[in-house]
């Protein structure tokens, strides 16, 4: 069996809580980050109407274990929207993702890479975690195309964790394009307390002009192309039912 020494992470994890109140959470992501795409967490699923309004939507689902991943096809999100993140120590969410289709592979380290090299039999897009030594890795197998990178903060991350993690991304996706002349095109953050469902709304129209200004900035200073953003935020811990337009959806305060 292949197993994979990961870096212990502080970051947060995906998952359901208690019953919140009647704020449409998912609505108000779509309000606030009109420039990103907002990817769930697949626990959010489990909820009555939540999966409808994922497909309705078009949002993507981020799966994290073979089980998420089992829940999400049988719900019907289409293998292309799915992304998998595997935080096992194991290669069979990866093999399971290749054959299930799903639309991009988050990679952690050069083993994760030489696993997913093994198995795919068509082109899959990854991204690669921001502190993933393994760029040499991912192109030097023409099945894999590396599309952007990815990062997971810590729980308690604010603004100015966020601002340094865009700079340091669009820094490492500049320094690809001068190694290795490719132009990486999607930058995804998940994590902290601003993708958490305790910030509030103002919180959040505060984050996203923080983050327009940082990739303004890091953009300019490499001279780099502006990646798309994608945003996948998480539950603190609360399972949250409740009902908007007839669907339960994920709600928080």
């Amino acid at each position: 069996m292949t197993t994979f020494d990961l870096p212990h992470s502080t970051a947060a994890p995906s998952r359901l809580g208690v019953p919140g109140h009647s704020n449409d959470r998912l609505a108000l992501y779509r309000r606030v980050f009109r420039e990103a795409a907002i990817v769930c967490p697949a626990d959010v699923l489990a909820r009555t109407g939540m999966a409808a309004a994922v497909r309705t939507h078009g949002h993507g689902v981020e799966v994290r274990s073979l089980d998420q991943l089992a829940v999400a096809t049988s719900l019907g999100i289409p293998a292309s929207r799915i992304v998998l993140q595997d935080d096992g120590t194991t290669a069979a969410p990866i093999r399971r993702g290749v054959d299930a289709g799903v639309g991009r592979i988050v990679l952690a380290c050069s083993e994760q890479v030489k696993v997913l090299a093994s198995c795919a039999m068509r082109r899959q897009r990854i991204m690669l975690d921001v502190k993933a030594d393994a760029v040499d890795a991912v192109l030097a197998c023409t099945r894999l195309e590396l599309v952007g990178l990815h990062a997971r903060l810590a729980p308690a991350a604010g603004v100015p964790d966020y601002v340094d993690v865009v700079a340091e991304m669009v820094a490492h996706m500049a320094w690809i394009r001068r190694r290795h002349r490719l132009i990486t095109t999607r930058v995804s953050l998940g994590g902290g307390r601003l993708l958490s469902d305790t910030a509030e709304p103002s919180e959040l129209r505060d984050f996203d002009a923080a983050l327009e200004d940082a990739f303004d900035d890091a953009c300019a200073r490499f001279r780099f192309p502006r990646p798309a953003l994608i945003l996948t935020p998480w539950c603190d811990g609360r399972p949250v039912p409740i009902s908007a337009r007839g669907e339960e959806l994920w709600h928080v305060p």
